[in-house]
């Protein structure tokens, strides 16, 4: 009975893994327009030096008035 406990417990722990996976990374993409940059660099997270310079942008005060991807959050 532990065994299958514990298989399910991983299951399920894997499955919320994926379930949240997929909008993280849309709202990593939607900070980073934000900041002027373009959602496909969250693949910076797979360097090691990427990974400062990607906290720094979700950090980052959002562009002021307009840039390429439409109003700032605070102005929309």
């Amino acid at each position: 009975a532990t065994a299958v406990a514990d298989r399910l417990s991983g299951t399920v722990g894997n499955i919320a893994s994926l379930v949240f996976f997929l909008p993280s990374l849309a709202l990593a993409a939607r900070r980073l327009h934000d900041v002027g940059r373009s959602g496909w660099w969250v693949l910076i997270l797979f360097t090691v030096i990427g990974i400062p310079v990607f906290l720094y942008w979700m950090v980052k005060d959002s562009d002021k008035g307009k840039n390429a991807y439409g109003e700032g959050p605070a102005r929309a």
